[in-house]
């Protein structure tokens, strides 16, 4: 019977430190995230001003979010390309990409410095995430080049944001935006 009773003990005060924990945890989470909810985040936008070529023919349209993606088949091969112009001095920044239905490789003028590729025994894996490459400080003024090959017919979306935001903004930013996928994730 003591056992039974030191037994029920432990395992109440476990489960009190836990609950004690989870909610310090969300306390400090939402003041964090109220101290941070006014400040505006320094984000360069790059949806306009892109030179977008399908399988080396020029497309009418400069938006990277107008730019009609169902009329792209699998394998075909999408070029962007923009100069970053003057822009704005941003500490640690980051290159973000929201993109699905394509393999990626990012170039600033003309280097490779990121893709969505995986290499496994000679195969390529598609990643599905969010992409985000790190850019040199002095980012600005150069030639972003961004090749995709699709790899569905007919996607929905092959782009759905391009940015440049400060790293330290840019994970804050994905984890308010998830927060409660993140929390449920955590404590289940």
């Amino acid at each position: 019977m003591v056992k039974f009773i030191k037994y029920i003990f432990s395992k109440s005060i476990v489960h009190m430190l836990f609950n004690m924990f989870v909610i310090c945890l969300s306390l400090s989470m939402i003041i964090l995230f109220a101290q941070k909810k006014n400040k505006e985040y320094e984000i360069v936008n790059l949806d306009n001003g892109w030179e977008i070529y399908v399988n080396d023919n020029k497309e009418s349209s400069t938006n990277i979010i107008d730019f009609r993606t169902s009329m792209l088949k699998e394998n075909d091969n999408l070029v962007i390309s923009r100069d970053l112009g003057k822009g704005e001095d941003i500490l640690y920044p980051v290159l973000a990409i929201s993109s699905q239905s394509c393999y990626m490789e990012i170039y600033l003028n003309n280097k490779k410095i990121g893709t969505n590729l995986l290499r496994d025994d000679g195969n390529y894996l598609e990643v599905k995430q969010d992409l985000y490459v790190n850019f040199p400080k002095d980012y600005k003024e150069n030639k972003l080049k961004i090749k995709l090959k699709i790899t569905e017919d007919y996607p929905i979306s092959v782009l759905k944001e391009i940015y440049i935001i400060s790293e330290n903004d840019y994970f804050f930013n994905k984890l308010r935006s998830n927060f409660l996928k993140h929390m449920v994730g955590t404590f289940m």
